[in-house]
């Protein structure tokens, strides 16, 4: 199967063998690295508070990657940014953004700089967005593809954990660009546009086919089972509950005292 389609987060409805699929498949598993499955470990590196030494999703979602490694050509494997994580590694993200926000607008007032990183990431706390965070669930993760010849993530035209316009995975689906986003990265031409397109489409269409979810705010982020995979497929009935402050694991970061 070719993954070239257009963008379209037009999801068909989940059927109760799915979900009892699902049901089935909810136990919380460790993803194990190899030479086409490989982890960038971007929070535990930067030494977020209780960030996860080892990358945990709920068994569904392992499964299914493996089945899209085996459909990948073999240039091509997955490389992970996130998957489950805590109460505290998601405030100490909410915290850095608010730390580079604030560095751009000095000006901004504390209410002011609360409301806009909210524009960003969710706070922790807010149950206003989903009633269960989807990386608390273990029904959340973070990838791209990646040439397993080079060893160099496809480009996609902006970074994992981008917070400009461009992350949002539809982004480069419009007929206005390049120029509509030649003041944000001027490096893009037309050409790299076709690229990035290209990758985006393919990393969107394989994931969707083998029942994941994308947040069409982040080209990275798919789940499935979690508050985001039901508000498309199951009429906001969710499957995953919070799991992600129950799961102790001792790891430099929380054990560096």
């Amino acid at each position: 199967m070719l993954y070239t389609a257009p963008i379209n987060h037009d999801y068909l409805p989940a059927t109760p063998k799915e979900c009892a699929n699902l049901l089935s498949q909810n136990a919380l598993v460790q993803l194990t690295e190899s030479s086409r499955l490989t982890f960038d470990k971007r929070y535990l590196k930067a030494g977020l508070e209780g960030a996860f030494c080892h990358f945990w999703i709920r068994e569904s979602l392992a499964i299914r990657l493996m089945q899209i490694l085996d459909k990948l050509p073999n240039n091509r494997g997955l490389v992970i940014f996130d998957a489950l994580r805590n109460s505290a590694t998601s405030m100490a993200i909410f915290e850095k953004i608010k730390a580079s926000i604030a560095l751009e607008n000095p000006e901004f007032t504390p209410v002011q700089l609360e409301a806009k990183t909210r524009q960003f990431c969710a706070h922790p706390t807010d149950k206003s967005h989903y009633a269960v965070p989807p990386h608390k669930s273990g029904g959340a993760i973070d990838l791209a593809l990646f040439d397993t010849f080079s060893g160099e993530v496809l480009d996609y035209g902006c970074d994992f954990d981008d917070l400009t316009q461009v992350a949002a995975t539809r982004y480069f689906e419009s007929s206005q660009l390049p120029k509509a986003h030649s003041n944000l990265y001027p490096s893009i031409d037309a050409t790299r546009t076709k690229v990035i397109k290209d990758n985006r489409r393919y990393l969107f269409n394989i994931m969707k086919a083998h029942g994941f979810v994308n947040y069409s705010g982040e080209w990275w982020h798919y789940g499935i089972g979690d508050c985001i995979w039901a508000q498309y497929k199951n009429q906001g009935e969710y499957i995953y509950e919070d799991i992600a402050d129950s799961h102790i694991e001792i790891s430099p970061v929380n054990n560096k005292k």
